[in-house]
């Protein structure tokens, strides 16, 4: 009886233990700034990517110094007191495309793991994306897309 008991024991210990490690947090896009960088045709191109709802985002240049400023959104290039509606093809746009990969993921349920990193794999109608969570800051490291990799700072 007392080896049916300590078994008994081991398992539910063995199942507490497995149920903590698994326990996983919602990843919720909250409003925010956040530093991205990412090669384009060897140029290294980095700005500000301000995220304050899925109809509301933006990304504004900041190197190289001769594009700084320009604002891009999902359908319009600004600047100072200049806007212009995209004409081309913006699927072909690296910066559409990350606009559209954080649009498309502040409509997801990811849950996070409380540690280490988690692979979160998606499409959105212009390509297959993947993007690496750091789980303890509860934050996007990267995103993968095509040929593009965004670097979240």
């Amino acid at each position: 009886m007392k080896s049916v008991v300590s078994l008994l024991l081991c398992f539910v210990m063995i199942f507490t233990m497995s149920a903590c490690s698994a326990v996983k947090e919602k990843f919720v896009l909250e409003e925010s700034c956040n530093t991205v960088t990412f090669l384009l045709d060897e140029m290294n191109i980095e700005g500000e990517l301000n995220y304050k709802s899925r109809d509301d985002i933006t990304f504004t240049l900041t190197q190289p110094e001769f594009l700084r400023d320009i604002s891009f959104s999902k359908n319009e290039i600004s600047t100072d007191d200049m806007k212009i509606g995209f004409l081309g093809p913006k699927e072909e746009s690296p910066v559409h495309m990350l606009l559209s990969i954080v649009s498309d993921i502040s409509e997801r349920e990811i849950l996070l793991p409380s540690k280490g990193e988690y692979v979160f794999k998606g499409n959105i109608p212009q390509t297959d994306y993947r993007i690496i969570f750091d789980c303890q800051k509860g934050k996007i490291a990267s995103i993968e897309a095509g040929k593009f990799s965004y670097i979240f700072e």
